[in-house]
């Protein structure tokens, strides 16, 4: 994704492009940031949503299991 920076505004084709990219990636980050707030797990290097998804539950499983 791009961002704009200051005097250099983002032209409308990356703006559009930002904007699918983002609808894409929603479902994945919000796991991600809840997992990360509730159970301050780190980053995660994974790509697909089925993947962030299992991951953020082992996490919590582990998490859990060991409080």
């Amino acid at each position: 994704m791009k961002r704009a920076v200051k005097e250099h505004p983002l032209e409308i084709r990356d703006i559009l492009r930002d904007e699918s990219i983002s609808s894409k990636r929603v479902p994945g980050e919000r796991v991600n940031a809840v997992t990360i707030k509730m159970f301050k797990a780190g980053q995660v290097l994974v790509t697909t949503i089925q993947r962030v998804n299992l991951k953020m539950l082992c996490i919590a499983f582990v998490i859990i299991s060991i409080s």
